[in-house]
């Protein structure tokens, strides 16, 4: 369903923006969104052919006027007639299914990565201080709850609300001891003070004796007042004795109850900061198991790695028929319903699919000879492989080749020597890598044309930036018509602006080595929009390199650093090809030595 002309969709987070790429028509863009799950909505723009995915829908984004009069925005639509008869149902029931995955025992269907079940459709999570309505409606991934406040769910807020109010509590209670033992101080110094007696005398003149007292709210005033002659100082002795003695005795009372409240005072102060104290080893001991209970699962959850394909022990039998098993396998690509495809490196080179959670493979075609890499054309779902040593690139299932007549030369832009690297745009159109002749070209979309994008005409060989040397994988930038090569032999990954045959070197280059910022045989390589990185794989380094854009060095984010091979879990031994979700929240590794493919998660 879309829009009316001048609208476009905006998302309520950065994180939300799957994919921005071009696309020939809306038609396109539409099909672009639907081969990714997590794709929901997204808005085309004829005139720039701009085609943008998003994670969202309406309840976590909105559409608003576009400053394009061509933008429009589609959305996918949800019904729950699309899972009366597969949630929850056996995995048959979901097999290709764009909402559902099978479940990580393998058994039933359930709602993919950041979407819940609310009792009838798959509906997306949603983010912090959105209003939800059950316990799993919030994104879990971002450590979101559903708070319940009066017994009923309210808003999503962050898991670790608790721990945060915990601290909270402890500085109030902190600030409110120091205020409350500085106030009480200060009432019993004010009441201890308070009694004041001022006597005033003199011979042939007034005597006046005042005493004013306070307590407790109280105020009691005695005011003698006396005028004597000389004659009568009889009678002013007797008076002022008198009134002095009824003065002793209203001031001892007034005395005997100011100790009796300051002792008063004194044991609530006492009781006060005991339950204080009581309290802060309570919220103490509270957080230390928190800490504990954090750090202890961070432990077990790390390092986020499991094997999807292949043997977990890194086992590389020389040859099996069994479809649990791979064979120093080459390329990896990954389907729009997440079915994994992998080109065995051994006889009879079978295209093997593995479908989500499920290590035992389907062998849907094979090869003359080992797949070095595969591709799956956005539009048509077809699965291109270049098959090294046939020096062609055969796709799936038409059986059809390019070349039409594969021959190993590199006498002119229509032969392929020694194919590696492919990538498809949305347009239809490939890109190949041919690593005997040094160079990368860009085939039409029914592959009757080729065009020299790098490298050199001559197939020579070259350091410099308009030579390549065994260039093996590569990637498209379409938002920015940037085409990036793994250089392997220099050691660099190297960006072409489409239309320029003069590259620039964005990493590596620093010669052959172990440094952050070397590389040593670069083999293949992803661009992250989420992160803006390049992800490479640095084959003989068994590592996997993170490497900002811009930056001058890259972090091993799998393998070793220090380009240790093994069969450990959190080791690889020659990682050849890389695929990379495009949430960027995990990356598949082909782990070729080891035989296997293991999944890391990134966020």
């Amino acid at each position: 369903m879309f829009s009316s002309a001048g609208y476009e969709f905006q998302s309520r987070h950065t994180i939300q923006l799957i994919l921005v790429t071009t696309a020939r028509s809306r038609i396109i863009c539409s099909a672009t969104c639907n081969e990714q799950p997590a794709c929901h909505t997204f808005d085309y723009d004829s005139a720039s052919g701009r085609c943008r995915l998003f994670e969202a829908d309406q309840t976590v984004g909105s559409i608003i006027a576009s400053t394009s009069l061509t933008s429009v925005v589609g959305n996918v639509l949800i019904s729950q007639s699309q899972f009366d008869h597969t949630y929850n149902q056996s995995c048959e029931a979901c097999q290709e299914d764009r909402y559902q995955y099978c479940s990580i025992n393998g058994s039933t269907c359930q709602c993919r990565s950041h979407t819940f079940w609310n009792g009838s459709v798959c509906l997306l999570q949603l983010f912090e201080n959105d209003t939800c309505s059950q316990a799993d409606a919030c994104r879990t991934d971002f450590n979101l709850i559903c708070a319940i406040e009066n017994g009923q769910f309210s808003v999503c807020t962050s898991g670790f609300t608790s721990l945060t109010s915990t601290m909270i509590t402890t500085n109030h209670i902190n600030i409110i001891t120091a205020t409350t033992t500085a106030a009480i101080n200060a009432i019993a110094t004010t009441i201890t003070n308070t009694t004041a007696t001022n006597i005033s005398t003199g011979t042939n003149a007034s005597t006046s004796i005042a005493t004013t007292t306070t307590t407790t709210g109280t105020e009691i005033t005695t005011a003698i007042s006396i005028s004597t002659e000389t004659a009568a100082s009889t009678s002013i002795a007797t008076t002022t004795t008198t009134t002095g003695t009824e003065i002793t005795t209203a001031i001892n009372k007034i005395t005997t109850a100011i100790a009796t409240t300051d002792i008063e005072i004194t044991t609530a102060i006492d009781k006060t900061t005991s339950a204080i104290a009581t309290t802060h080893i309570e919220i103490t001991t509270a957080i230390n198991k928190i800490t504990t209970a954090v750090t202890t699962a961070s432990t077990i959850i790390q390092p986020n790695i499991s094997t999807v394909a292949g043997f977990y022990n890194g086992s590389c039998p020389t040859s099996s028929a069994n479809l649990t098993v791979l064979h120093t396998q080459g390329g990896i690509a990954v389907s729009k319903n997440g079915t994994l495809y992998v080109g065995d490196g051994a006889s009879p080179y079978a295209l093997l699919a593995f479908e989500p959670n499920n290590l035992t493979a389907k062998q849907i075609f094979t090869y003359s000879n080992w797949a070095a890499y595969l591709a799956i054309d956005p539009v048509t779902s077809s699965i291109y492989a270049t098959v090294f040593n046939q020096n062609s690139v055969v796709i799936w299932p038409s059986n059809r080749t390019i070349p039409k007549i594969p021959s190993p030369n590199c006498s002119d832009v229509l032969h392929l020597y020694k194919p590696t690297g492919i990538f498809i745009d949305s347009l239809g159109n490939i890109y190949i890598t041919s690593k005997w002749c040094n160079w990368v070209t860009k085939w039409n979309p029914n592959a009757t044309n080729a065009t020299l994008v790098a490298g050199s005409l001559t197939a020579a060989s070259g350091s410099d930036s308009q030579h390549l040397n065994t260039p093996y994988g590569l990637f498209v930038d379409e938002i920015h018509s940037l085409l990036y090569v793994t250089d392997a032999v220099n050691n660099r990954v190297q960006r072409f602006a489409l239309g320029n045959l003069t590259g620039v070197t964005v990493a590596g280059g620093n010669g052959v080595g172990t440094a952050s910022n070397q590389l040593n045989y670069p083999s293949a390589i992803h661009i992250s929009q989420r992160d803006n990185s390049y992800y490479i794989c640095d084959y003989y380094n068994n590592r996997i390199q993170r490497w900002a854009i811009g930056a001058t060095y890259g972090v091993t984010i799998a393998g070793s650093s220090t380009g240790v091979a093994g069969n450990a879990l959190n080791l690889l031994n020659a990682p050849y090809d890389i695929w990379i979700d495009p949430n960027a929240t995990y990356m598949l590794i082909s782990d070729s030595s080891n035989c296997r493919v293991q999944k890391y998660l990134l966020y």
